[in-house]
């Protein structure tokens, strides 16, 4: 009876080591996993946040034939530098900005090439601003 009771103890021994390694190993890719989710989305918010300082507002707008000219104006408070364009939800291939960043507080005026209702500016962060081209009756 007291072997019995011993090899009992042992396998019981046994039994408890090998679950708290187990859970011990479980529990540091546990943590590692989140870890790396959590500075995932931290840097996802981190970027969406940066994103909202690009606003753009269009406020003046001429055409001619061939060309749309805007003057946009930056109400953010980071620079916008402009990655690409699409109008009426087509990629623009042509157009022209007269500076590659646009600081706040500051306007540039970009001919785009062709007319339409919808322009959507991307800009190097990723964010999309949409400005509407159509006119407006008082």
């Amino acid at each position: 009876m007291r072997r019995r009771s011993l090899s009992e103890l042992s396998g019981a021994a046994v039994l408890a080591a090998v679950t708290i390694g187990l859970g011990s190993l479980l529990a540091s890719h546990l943590a590692s996993y989140i870890t790396s989710t959590q500075s995932l989305l931290n840097a996802g918010y981190r970027r969406a946040a940066e994103a909202e300082g690009q606003l753009l507002a269009l406020t003046y707008l001429w055409s001619n034939a061939t060309h749309t000219n805007l003057l946009l104006y930056n109400y953010g408070w980071r620079g916008i530098t402009i990655q690409s364009l699409y109008l009426d939800g087509q990629p623009l291939g042509e157009w022209a900005a007269d500076r590659a960043l646009i600081e706040p507080g500051e306007m540039a005026q970009l001919t785009i090439k062709g007319h339409g209702l919808k322009l959507v500016v991307v800009t190097e962060l990723g964010r999309a601003i949409a400005l509407s081209l159509a006119p407006t009756i008082p």
